[in-house]
């Protein structure tokens, strides 16, 4: 698939999905290139042509598939699944804070084809990330993004505790999950690898490295849904606040890995 417009199956897939979501006939154009592509998926920013209420712009992003990584959304290997992450992440997260009355920590998530692999989703705009204040001029436009950035992804994880089954459903009903959880005696595990290129690994840093494994099965108190990719463009400066972005590898597991990687900047 071209990295540089989208799909035309694709646009008629959104437009009818998002026809049915806001109850009359709309038409998409424009086909901008809206980042944060990772390879695995493609995604654009598109307006919103309707005379329906509905928003000026949309984000469609959909699986990057070719023949030798065809669309197979029973396929829990292929490229299906990080998109149903995401649908099922978005889609939670929308119906939390609507229900909840609070505000949303992501983009809304309208619609999506689960033949296809598309999703449909709110767009944020272009106004800045984390990255960007970082390698600004700015040191105090930088510590107040990082600050934000931190608080933002505590109360997203705040809000998902003890709503792993709610996720898990709406997960489910989309296609086969793959099972991260790390496999026993990770440590020796990843001794071997390193020998394999030559690395020698101490006992102690093995046992560190079991230990990390451990805490990701033993998730105690801070079991919660996590992006899974919280780096530093993963996110957008909004007028509500900052908001968290990419959720293909989003699910309930130890929320302190997240933390893990505020702790290392």
């Amino acid at each position: 698939m071209s990295a540089d417009r989208p799909d035309a199956r694709m646009i008629a897939a959104a437009e009818r999905e998002l026809s049915r979501t806001f109850g009359g006939d709309l038409r998409l154009t424009g086909g901008h290139t809206a980042g944060g592509g990772t390879g695995r998926a493609l995604v654009f920013r598109l307006n919103v042509e309707s005379a329906v209420v509905s928003p000026k712009s949309v984000i469609l992003k959909y699986a990057n598939v070719d023949d030798e990584n065809p669309w197979a959304p029973d396929d829990p290997d292929g490229r299906a699944h990080t998109i149903f992450n995401e649908w099922a992440a978005l889609h939670f997260l929308t119906d939390l804070a609507d229900s909840s009355d609070s505000e949303l920590a992501a983009p809304r998530f309208y619609c999506g084809d689960r033949e296809v692999g598309a999703i449909i989703m709110s767009d944020l705009g272009d106004t800045g990330n984390v990255l960007n204040a970082l390698t600004g001029v700015d040191p105090t436009a930088a510590e107040e993004a990082v600050f934000g950035w931190a608080r933002a992804v505590g109360a997203f994880h705040a809000s998902s505790v003890g709503r792993r089954d709610q996720f898990a459903a709406i997960r489910k009903h989309l296609g086969p999950i793959t099972d991260d959880t790390p496999p026993q005696n990770y440590g020796v595990a990843f001794a071997e690898m390193c020998k394999k290129v030559g690395v020698q690994v101490s006992a102690d840093a093995e046992a560190e490295v079991e230990g990390l494994a451990s805490i990701s099965i033993d998730r105690g108190p801070f079991d919660a849904l996590t992006p899974g990719d919280t780096c530093l463009d993963n996110n957008m400066r909004t007028p509500s606040g900052w908001k968290l972005l990419d959720f293909e590898f989003a699910r309930f597991r130890n929320a302190l890995l997240d933390v893990s990687y505020l702790r290392s900047l």
